[in-house]
């Protein structure tokens, strides 16, 4: 109606592309008849059948995050420092790998110092897919190692964790580790800003949103 917006010739704009601008551009360029309407190679007289654009699918974006290979790097829980997470986001496969850096819940014997690092260092490990901005895995510990020997290490599940991602710097983290009864939910960060305009980018590709139509 000219009655919304009289600078515009009634036309009132509700919505801003934020991806596939390349196909709004595309039908931008096309000729248009004197309704606006465009035409797909039209160069005048009757039109046909093969003229007109056709809209196949319309899509309705999600507000919900989406994970991306941007997630992948340092990640933190601020009130335990010293301590973290490193995420890799596999895209081509919807899965995530996340190697938890962490100490033990009580410090170690004095006694028996350990040659590398520190005795109460624990190095756990989780990989699955992924869905929207959430991740669920299994939590697995690696024991019967050594320091740079061979010999073959035995690796059990422990637990579970579920990490949900606000977006590209923040997200809520809930594990269950059952074989301590170690259990709780925290907020976690991104220990670098760096990769934050990479990952919001990939953020707004991975939206494919809910088709309309």
């Amino acid at each position: 109606s000219a009655n919304l917006d009289n600078q515009n010739g009634g036309f009132t704009v509700f919505a801003e592309v934020i991806a596939g601008m390349d196909v709004a551009d595309l039908i931008a360029s096309l000729r248009t008849s004197t309704s606006e309407q465009p035409f797909l190679n039209y160069t005048g007289g009757n039109l046909g059948v093969d003229n007109y654009v056709y809209l196949e699918k319309a899509f309705v974006l999600s507000d919900e995050f989406q994970i991306n290979a941007g997630i992948s790097g340092g990640w933190e829980n601020p009130a335990t420092t010293g301590q973290g997470y490193y995420f890799e986001v596999l895209p081509s496969v919807d899965t995530m790998i996340m190697a938890w850096f962490a100490y033990d819940s009580a410090l170690p014997d004095t006694a028996a110092p350990s040659a590398i690092g520190d005795a109460g260092n624990r190095w756990l490990t989780a990989s699955g897919t992924y869905q929207d901005n959430q991740f669920v895995a299994n939590v697995f510990k690696s024991s019967g190692g050594l320091f740079d020997d061979s010999t073959p290490v035995s690796i059990t599940p422990v637990g579970e964790v579920m990490i949900t991602f606000n977006n590209c710097s923040t997200g809520v983290m809930s594990y269950t580790l059952n074989d301590s009864g170690l259990s709780n939910t925290i907020n976690i960060q991104r220990v670098s800003g760096v990769n934050v305009d990479f990952c919001e980018e990939l953020a707004v590709e991975a939206n494919q949103g809910v088709s309309t139509q």
